[in-house]
């Protein structure tokens, strides 16, 4: 169930568009980056679910709920907002630098994840593929088209991971720190 919620959360935390906005695609971060977001995630997190910050947004139009949690709403646009950033400012941060490796802690995450359960899903699906070929008890026509899901399943599933991927330094980085960023997120 975590590993979902990873795959939802940084799926989600990409709304914010600090990829590509902010000028940190190509950026690597260090151990030493990892290891601060692994101390101050805690108390950032309890801050903002006391503050509350997110209620003094004007929710109207296109801003999106990124992510809830315990009660907790993250939306597009948080990490712009004065009281957001004055605290990551007081922790050393730069609150779209903070958010930026959010997510691709939590992309990594969660494409580790999937990077193992992939292919056993996929070869599941392709046992199942063969098996319904056999199926002469099933109409032709709805065989037909659950194969044709199972494969457009089976090539889903291959895209996602892609999607997933992020830069190789960053992979190791988030792979040496796997275990605690599982607690944290």
């Amino acid at each position: 169930m975590k590993f979902y919620f990873l795959i939802v959360f940084s799926l989600l935390l990409s709304v914010f568009g600090i990829n590509s906005a902010s000028g940190f695609e190509k950026s690597s971060f260090t151990a030493h980056e990892i290891e601060k977001l692994i101390a101050d995630w805690p108390g950032f997190f309890a801050w903002y679910k006391n503050k509350k910050p997110w209620k003094k947004m004007n929710l109207k139009g296109n801003n999106k709920i990124i992510m809830v949690r315990d009660g907790v709403f993250f939306f597009k646009g948080v990490e712009d907002l004065p009281e957001v950033v004055n605290y990551l400012k007081g922790q050393g941060w730069r609150s779209k630098y903070f958010f930026y490796i959010i997510n691709q802690a939590s992309k990594g995450l969660a494409y580790l994840d999937m990077k193992e359960d992939v292919p056993k899903q996929q070869a599941s699906m392709q046992k199942e593929i063969e098996t319904l070929r056999k199926d002469k008890h099933m109409p032709a026509t709805v065989r037909k088209q659950v194969i044709t899901d199972l494969k457009e399943a089976v090539a889903d599933l291959e895209e996602t991971l892609q999607e997933m991927r992020i830069p190789d330094e960053q992979l190791t980085v988030i792979k040496r720190y796997s275990a605690p960023l599982k607690q944290i997120f």
